[in-house]
């Protein structure tokens, strides 16, 4: 038995309907739009982000989705934000349903995957993203 879509969707809670997650997403230009320096930190990616304000803006949105994807769900190994994982944040930023499910479940077979070839070849095992 393997885990399933809706292993995930159950244990994880996210959304299995949406719009499947291609690399053309992947590498749209909305991370041009935000400062490169905020990448070097979940710290400072939320420092510039956090205002007190009644709505929050589009920016302080995908902030948000942003640190949530990459700390939260896909554990980004080097414990600061991935900028390939901005143009998700932005697209979710804007109401689009986007299927988290599968996209985590890739993520987690392919670390899988990479785990499996680091202890066959006598490698010392890191685990990276959901593992």
């Amino acid at each position: 038995m393997s885990i399933t879509l809706r292993d995930v969707g159950a244990l994880v809670n996210l959304p299995p309907l949406g719009d499947t997650i291609f690399p053309s997403i992947l590498i749209s230009g909305v991370a041009s739009k935000f400062d490169k320096k905020l990448t070097e930190s979940y710290s400072s990616l939320q420092s510039s982000y956090n205002h007190s304000s009644a709505e929050p803006s589009h920016a302080e949105r995908v902030a948000f989705l942003y640190i949530w994807l990459c700390k939260y769900i896909l554990c980004v190994p080097n414990m600061k934000p991935s900028m390939s994982y901005l143009p998700i944040a932005h697209e979710l930023a804007r109401g689009r349903p986007m299927n988290l499910c599968s996209f985590f479940l890739t993520a987690l077979y392919r670390d899988m995957a990479s785990l499996q070839f680091q202890l066959k070849n006598g490698a010392s095992p890191t685990g990276n993203g959901p593992l």
